[in-house]
């Protein structure tokens, strides 16, 4: 089956049936046109072609053996998983829950994490270990991977659980703000390359309550892999006193409103239509306020060229009293996710599952949502200064066992695909693809549906009232039963097959990122289920099938079996200029023989402890 121009061209058996309509000229000039076209499809064509078509900023000429074949697997759904690498436990990241960001920068070159939650509470530390290194591991070479600590000045948001980071660019690297534009943020004291901006907003404190609405922008120079990357904080803007937090607070749509568990979302220039948001903007949507009394349906934007807030006009504003869908149309809901969708010149934000009630509250008084729903972003434009009226679609149930409810991921594995893993009270332990267009497409269908059973009604109605025949009355009401009400609007998640083994325990509140599409795979990381936090580190491989997957396979690097049956130290080390370094090694690496000072008794505990405040000096903690 011919499913691309592509495939069309190069197909000989299509070429000959072709020709066979053509007579004379007309068949010598398209042989040659078919000719001098697969000339030009060189490895540099492919290249070419591959960067423009996903709109990758950076992918090197030799970062691939074929690049017809990374074109065919980026714009192919994966069908089979295969889990190559994990548990991976000496990472320095420690166990970390409260849902810790993951994201790939926009070269490809690293994986970074945010915050989370440790065992000395809320973060607000950016970390990064090489994206090539992990696919090289999941390949049998490289190393184990080391999340390094990006040296950090300046301000950061308030530390806090559920706190997002949202960088300021597409998958692939592309449609950031401008250059120019991002200097502005960049410290003028301090030799900076082309700065790169993430956003930091919202988050709670203890059992997730205390919400609030502190954001701020990193500046991130990336760009030279063979040094660390850096990362200053700032606050641009309309500085102003800090919103009332009140359940019963004033009215105002020029503030961030205090929330948790929400999501944000890059939407750039090009996808609003007009000129409103030159630099783009970030969607946030849903949350919870209030001490988690409430879950949020409230939409806000930050705009990037003025950093300046905007709130849906009826929503309230920092009033938090209004119910789901009483106002906007929209489900309220939190520890859901947030994908961005672009085709056929429109696009859109499709928000998918979350629920109702905190992790820390009886599962029986929570709802997990297997529903998704999206908004147009082109209904979102200033109205007055601080306002706006965003257009919902409708909501779309998600057919399947798997539920993907509060602080499940989801990650983008293909065009207009996610990869959803976990969540939930009993998150499930396999991986299920959504395909978000079809949300759209699913909502678009059913709303013409009862469009025109609702002109078929009137219709026959019309009819059946300008008639005195008995008979065709009679008719009229039988056709009417006939036009059944049209069922809600549904789309299938697909279970990705061959996930079962070396398979992660299922989590929920966890990290989780693709490097689509410089590699096919999934990083999963930390979170929990039930008691213990995480913090094993896993990677999965994701294939059309699994010939695809042929060169992925577990080493004995890829794993840290031994150090977890050794069992595990936690060293905390003083590192001048970056402050506290958390490590984690075996208990048989840091054994010492009985000559050494201090030692290790029988049991495996650290019998010496040196202050941290000591040049070099370490902590171990057993």
């Amino acid at each position: 089956m011919v499913k691309t121009l592509e495939d069309a061209i190069d197909s000989d058996d299509l070429h000959r049936r072709i020709l066979t309509y053509l007579e004379g000229r007309e068949c010598r000039t398209a042989s040659e046109a078919v000719s001098r076209w697969r000339a030009l499809q060189d490895e540099h064509w492919w290249h070419a072609k591959t960067r423009t078509d996903l709109s990758v900023g950076c992918w090197p000429a030799d970062a691939e053996e074929s690049w017809r074949g990374a074109y065919e697997r980026c714009h192919s759904k994966p069908s089979v998983c295969r889990w190559v690498a994990g548990p991976l436990r000496t990472h320095c990241l420690g166990d970390r829950v409260a849902a810790p960001q993951f994201s790939v920068s926009c070269r490809g070159e690293r994986l970074y994490n945010y915050g989370g939650w440790t065992k000395l509470g809320p973060q607000t530390d950016l970390r990064w270990t090489s994206a090539s290194n992990l696919s090289d591991l999941c390949r049998g070479s490289g190393a184990k991977p080391i999340f390094r600590l990006c040296p950090a000045s300046g301000r950061p948001a308030r530390r806090s659980g559920a706190q997002t980071l949202t960088p300021l660019w597409l998958p692939g690297g592309s449609c950031e703000p401008s250059a120019a534009h991002a200097a502005k943020c960049a410290p003028e004291d301090v030799q900076f390359g082309r700065a790169h901006l993430v956003v930091a907003y919202g988050g709670g404190g203890g059992g997730y309550a205390d919400e609030h609405n502190d954001w701020a922008v990193g500046v991130l120079d990336d760009d030279d892999s063979s040094v660390d990357a850096k990362v200053h904080w700032c606050r641009p803007g309309k500085k102003g006193p800090a919103a009332a937090y009140t359940a019963r607070a004033t009215t105002t749509f020029e503030v961030p409103i205090h929330r948790c568990a929400h999501t944000a979302t890059y939407v750039p220039a090009r996808c609003f239509g007009h000129d409103d948001f030159p630099e783009g903007a970030v969607l946030f949507f849903g949350g919870h306020a209030a001490d988690t009394r409430t879950t949020l349906h409230h939409l806000q934007l930050l705009d990037v060229a003025t950093w300046t807030w905007l709130t849906d006009e009826r929503s309230g504003g920092l009033n938090y009293r209004l119910e789901q869908r009483q106002a906007t149309g929209a489900v309220a809901r939190h520890g859901h996710t947030a994908t961005l969708v672009e085709y056929d010149n429109q696009a859109y934000v499709v928000f998918v599952g979350g629920g109702r009630g905190t992790v820390l509250e009886d599962p029986e008084r929570c709802e997990e949502f297997g529903t998704a729903q999206a908004v147009d972003v082109k209904s979102l434009y200033r109205r007055g200064t601080s306002r706006l009226r965003p257009r919902y679609g409708q909501l779309v149930d998600l057919a399947s066992d798997y539920v993907p409810g509060r602080h499940h991921t989801a990650s983008l594995v293909a065009p207009h695909t996610v990869a959803l893993y976990g969540g939930g009270h009993r998150p499930f332990p396999f991986v299920a693809l959504l395909d978000v267009k079809e949300i759209i497409e699913a909502g678009k269908r059913v709303v013409a549906a009862r469009a025109a059973r609702a002109r078929a009604l009137q219709e026959i109605k019309a009819r059946a009232e300008s008639s005195n025949d008995e008979k065709l009355v009679d008719l009229m009401h039988t056709q009417m039963q006939l036009l059944a009400e049209v069922d809600g609007p549904s789309v299938a998640l697909k279970e990705v097959e061959g996930g079962s083994a070396h398979a992660p325990t299922p989590r929920k509140f966890h990290a989780a990122c693709s490097l689509y599409p410089w590699h096919p795979l999934l990083v999963v990381f930390g979170g929990w289920r039930t008691n213990t936090h995480f913090e094993d580190l896993h990677v999965a491989a994701l294939g059309t099938d699994t010939k695809a997957l042929e060169s992925y396979a577990r080493s004995d690097l890829s794993t840290d079996a031994e150090e977890a049956e050794d069992g595990l130290l936690e060293v905390r080390v003083y590192v001048p200029d970056r402050g506290m370094e958390t490590l984690r090694t075996s208990r048989s690496r840091l054994r010492l023989n009985d000559a050494a000072a201090g030692g290790v008794d029988a049991g495996g505990a650290a019998r010496h402890r040196v202050h941290p405040g000591d040049a070099g000096g370490a902590s171990t903690n057993g």
